[in-house]
């Protein structure tokens, strides 16, 4: 089965994959703004990514239910009205708590788009359509910084973004119309969930997803903010550097649709610790003389295992993906639901070091439980 098969579903998915990676990133360039406009703490603003995460969680959990309750063509629909939605309700919050509620659903969109984007795009195309929506993903993140801190720089307000992330969650819309492979969930997918979370196999391809797929969530949301701390650099310079990041990470995901164990055992074990090092750097100091080669660092070294991770994620139930990827999202989603409002008591407490060398050893944690084993004697 090939993208020319589905060209409809193989441009959806790449859709699916911008729109998320878009919506999880608004947040962060509006930061102080959001804060001024309704008088909120940078703890209250990691609400706007820790509930969105919530969204993605509770998603994750039931998208395999949602799949066979309207089967494959309604899910892939169902995706994007709640991200345009949500974007909608988010640009004409008039309170904080209203805003909240449109992360939110934002969120519940973006679980969605995340579990069938991938399982779609390795159907229809393969690897390598993981990888180009993996790389879809990055190069919206990188978007969404860049846009968000020219317009912070300029005073525009933090909303045009928003409007801009709403129309990306319809797009998708249009293009999953068409025919689409049939994938239907024969099995119950409650059992199969709870049985993936008691398998070794779930918590060491989770552990490196929590890095190619969850920490880099967390980077877009506070990435901004942290380079213009103490006027270390401009809005506009710091979200160049973040349009930086995340445009290595288009580059190098699509890429690693051709990365695999046998034939590239280096580059994937050796990733994570680069990411680590990228961290450790960070933490040191926002100077451009550290962050500079600190993005260079992270941009690789979180991209490279992402397509081995997604086809790790769907083989865990090989029959049905959608159980598989749901049940790795589940744990990327949690860690970020926990880890946004920390993030952000830790910058506003003076302690943005220790959050970065935090994310350091999740980096380190990843690399060493998925060192390859020594072949048996």
């Amino acid at each position: 089965m090939s993208a020319r098969e589905y060209p409809g579903a193989a441009v959806g998915t790449v859709l699916f994959g911008a729109a998320a990676g878009y919506a999880a990133a608004v947040v962060g360039p509006p930061t102080r703004a959001i804060s001024d406009e309704f008088d909120v703490s940078l703890t209250a603003i990691g609400l706007l990514t820790s509930l969105f995460f919530f969204g993605v969680v509770s998603i994750s959990v039931g998208a395999p239910f949602v799949e066979r309750l309207f089967g494959m063509r309604g899910a892939v629909r169902i995706a994007p009205l709640l991200m345009g939605a949500g974007g909608v309700v988010c640009v004409i919050a008039p309170t904080f708590w209203v805003l909240l509620v449109g992360r939110v659903l934002v969120g519940l969109g973006v679980g969605l788009a995340l579990i069938l984007g991938g399982v779609v795009g390795r159907v229809v195309g393969g690897s390598l359509l993981i990888g180009l929506y993996g790389g879809a993903i990055t190069v919206a993140t990188a978007i969404a910084l860049a846009l968000g801190g020219v317009l912070a720089s300029v005073g525009v307000d933090w909303r045009v973004n928003f409007v801009v992330s709403a129309l990306l969650g319809f797009s998708p819309l249009p293009f999953f119309a068409g025919r689409l492979p049939d994938m239907a969930v024969k099995r119950r997918p409650g059992r199969e969930l709870a049985r993936s979370f008691l398998t070794w196999s779930y918590w060491r391809v989770g552990l490196l997803f929590i890095l190619v797929a969850g920490v880099p969530f967390i980077v877009a949301a506070w990435i901004v903010h942290y380079l213009t701390a103490d006027d270390a650099m401009s809005s506009g310079v710091a979200g160049a550097l973040g349009f930086v990041l995340f445009g290595i990470s288009t580059i190098v995901r699509p890429l690693s649709g051709k990365v695999d164990d046998r034939h590239h055992p280096f580059l994937l074990v050796s990733s994570p610790f680069l990411a680590a090092a990228g961290f450790v750097l960070l933490a040191v100091d926002n100077h451009p003389a550290l962050a500079v080669p600190a993005i260079l660092a992270m941009g690789i070294g979180f991209s490279i295992p992402y397509a081995i991770s997604y086809i790790r994620s769907e083989d865990l139930v090989p029959s049905e993906p959608t159980i598989g990827l749901s049940a790795e999202l589940v744990v990327i989603n949690m860690t970020t639901v926990v880890a946004a409002p920390l993030f952000g008591a830790a910058f506003e407490h003076g302690n943005a070091e220790l959050a970065w060398l935090v994310l350091a050893g999740v980096a380190v944690l990843a690399g060493v439980v998925n060192l390859p084993r020594p072949p048996a004697r």
